[in-house]
């Protein structure tokens, strides 16, 4: 007997798995198209986060789907979310989005579900992707209706919020703000809702950083319409503002929070940090949950290899103010963004309580682990 007579043949007779085609078509035929889905959920509800508006871009895309295989149903997801990734000027915060929605659609197809013949004891629990009594089509309407109410439950998170983040809000303070988180703009009106309750006017004060953002004007008008006394200041006045405003705390949103407990947002989000540092003045992160990323970015020289489209330095000489600026990229961010490490940050306030940067760690890991 030769070694060759023993060794393992090819099974070529054996079927193969294909990658199935990741193009989704809709039922009249179109092309679905995730980015231009993400886009539209965006421009349609301004309140709408990007990790939210990713989940329902691919709740949309979930009820298009015709496989027949979880095999299938991964693979398709996965493309596309790659595709979202590669897309888009940020693509951190709907990367977040994306992966709470990928642990969601997996552990619902792992998820242990009783038999339908409604005697627990008896029949014991079945899985849901083994189930001989749940058709594939049935899961998948299964999967939509539990990630539709994933996403209910992440948008009402800011209200939850704002009731944990208003008694940072105390008599007499002064706080200080930028950019057009909705998180700190609701967790403000709530404080003045709060203080008007217990002393019959919002006795606290708001020193607002414009960016240039539509967002921080529309965020201005509100706290002004409640009786929230407001003073504007621009960016290069920030320090001196701090300074004579007497500051107490500052309030600041979030596009990504990383797995150390540093904190990806707008540009000019670090250099508050820094100067609240400085100011001896608290720096409070508010974000939703649903922004916890499993991401490590070590400085400021990370921000772009995460994936963040934009250019921040552009060394020239006197040759080069010839040549005219370049428009925007297309695919470059409308706003720009930096890091802050957890160093600078006091704490996190989310819908389940307020979190220090050491703590981070271990609720991203809860979340992502297997």
């Amino acid at each position: 007997m030769t070694a060759d007579s023993v060794a393992p043949r090819a099974a070529s007779n054996l079927p193969l798995r294909h990658k199935p085609d990741t193009v989704v078509k809709t039922k009249d035929g179109a092309v679905f198209d995730l980015v231009a889905t993400y886009n539209r959920l965006l421009a349609e509800d301004q309140e709408l986060s990007m990790p939210v508006a990713a989940i329902e871009a691919l709740i949309e895309l979930l009820s298009h789907l015709t496989t027949s295989t979880v095999f299938e149903t991964v693979e398709i997801v996965k493309a596309q979310i790659a595709h979202l990734k590669s897309s888009v000027p940020n693509p951190i915060p709907p990367t977040a989005g994306a992966e709470l929605f990928t642990r969601t659609l997996l552990s619902s197809l792992r998820q242990e579900t009783k038999d339908d013949d409604g005697d627990d004891d008896a029949a014991g629990p079945t899985r849901i992707a083994s189930s001989t009594k749940m058709s594939f089509e049935d899961m998948r309407q299964y999967l939509v209706r539990n990630s539709r109410g994933f996403a209910a439950q992440a948008k009402a998170a800011r209200a939850v919020i704002a009731d944990v983040g208003a008694r940072y809000v105390t008599g007499g303070s002064t706080v200080l703000t930028t950019g057009g988180s909705r998180c700190v703009k609701q967790l403000l009106l709530r404080a003045a809702d709060r203080r008007i309750q217990l002393h019959g006017s919002p006795d606290f004060r708001v020193i607002y950083v414009m960016d240039g953002s539509s967002d921080s004007e529309i965020a201005v008008k509100a706290l002004r319409e409640h009786n929230v006394p407001v003073a504007t200041v621009d960016v290069a006045s920030a320090a001196h503002a701090m300074r004579l405003g007497k500051v107490n705390r500052v309030f600041v949103g979030a596009e990504a929070v990383c797995q150390r407990g540093g904190v990806l947002s707008r540009m000019g989000t670090y250099q508050l940090a820094l100067l609240a540092n400085e100011h001896k003045a608290d720096f409070y992160v508010v974000t939703e949950t649903h922004k916890f990323a499993m991401v490590l970015p070590l400085d400021q020289n990370d921000v772009t290899r995460l994936g963040v489209k934009q250019k921040i330095l552009e060394f020239k000489r006197s040759e080069d103010e010839t040549t005219p600026a370049p428009d925007l990229d297309a695919d470059e961010n409308p706003w720009r963004a930096d890091y802050t490490p957890p160093e600078f940050v006091k704490a996190f306030i989310t819908e389940q309580g307020t979190k220090t940067p050491a703590s981070i760690l271990e609720f991203v890991l809860r979340i992502y682990a297997p």
